[in-house]
């Protein structure tokens, strides 16, 4: 898996800019939102997390958890936004 497809049936992920807030997005931010829309656990998420940026697994969580903090401040202003228009 050195960047090669071996095979048809091989799959390749790839992050679509369509917001205009992505630029603002990390790496983690980004990876983290691919393995939250695959309805993943929390450990699963802080295992592939930990394995792919080299991380300690404490540090994954600690990434997870302002990642959550995040997307829920954002959502609340995009609600707030939506009562204000």
């Amino acid at each position: 898996n050195s960047g090669s497809i071996g095979k048809s049936g091989d799959v390749i992920d790839l992050t679509y800019k369509r917001v205009s807030s992505f630029k603002e997005m990390t790496s983690i931010d980004s990876f983290l939102t691919i393995l939250h829309r695959k309805n993943l656990s929390f450990k699963e998420i802080q295992q592939q997390l930990s394995e792919n940026f080299g991380i300690t697994k404490e540090k994954a969580k600690d990434k997870i958890k302002k990642w959550q903090e995040n997307i829920t401040l954002q959502t609340e202003q995009f609600e707030n936004k939506k009562v204000s228009e």
